[in-house]
């Protein structure tokens, strides 16, 4: 399980290694949450677009947008307990090529069926970030590091969902909007595999002698 315990308490001999995971722990939360809070505010740049090609009227695209969102927060809770069976590299990793593998498969769209296919997943992928990457920081660091370090997060959430659609509208200026959603989808697929390389194992953190002796209280 990769987001088991705390990375506190370690021998002098261990502190670069601890470093380096902290670093790599909150480089993948933020670098996740950047991609995927973007991801999820790109469908509003998208809608009014797709609007327009596939002839759709108002409740139809609201559901189009309920699709992605509806998906994406009914299956964190799954996520979280997939990413504690197989490690939570895995499935940032396996979530974040989904979400962008949605918009490559909305860029390749004829029909309005597979529109609704590329979302689905794409809230499926969604799905796994927050849950992996709010444990991943919080399981990384303790007492007052741990604020700074939230609060890291926390912000790469908001610059991601300035940053794509920001990104998206500058690339639309120059592209039809297929190659430019596709593009941004390719993005997503590279992203996994870097998650997948750099998602440090967070060992847990031994429990001391006083602690076992400590018998548990209901607060």
């Amino acid at each position: 399980m990769a987001f088991s315990g705390t990375v506190e308490g370690v021998r002098p001999s261990d502190e670069a290694r601890t470093k380096r995971d902290e670093r790599r722990a909150l480089g993948v939360a933020c670098g996740a949450h950047i991609l995927h809070d973007g991801y999820t505010d790109l469908v509003w740049v998208a809608l009014p677009i797709w609007q327009a090609e596939f002839g759709l009227n108002y409740a139809v695209v609201g559901l189009l947008r309920t699709i992605y969102s509806g998906t994406l927060a009914s299956l964190q809770i799954p996520a979280a307990l997939v990413a504690a069976r197989i490690g939570s590299g895995t499935v940032l990793a396996a979530g974040t090529a989904l979400a962008g593998l949605c918009y490559c498969l909305a860029g390749l769209s004829s029909g309005f069926a597979l529109l609704v296919f590329a979302l689905l997943l794409g809230g499926i992928g969604a799905a796994t970030q927050h849950p992996i990457g709010s444990a991943l920081v919080t399981r990384a660091f303790s007492g007052a590091r741990s604020l700074k370090a939230f609060s890291a997060y926390n912000f790469a959430g908001d610059v991601g969902k300035v940053l794509l659609p920001a990104t998206a509208t500058s690339l639309l200026l120059i592209l039809p909007w297929r190659p430019a959603y596709t593009l941004l989808g390719l993005v997503g697929v590279v992203a996994a595999i870097v998650i997948a390389i750099l998602t440090p194992t967070i060992t847990p953190e031994p429990r001391s002698a006083s602690a076992e002796a400590c018998p548990r209280r209901g607060w």
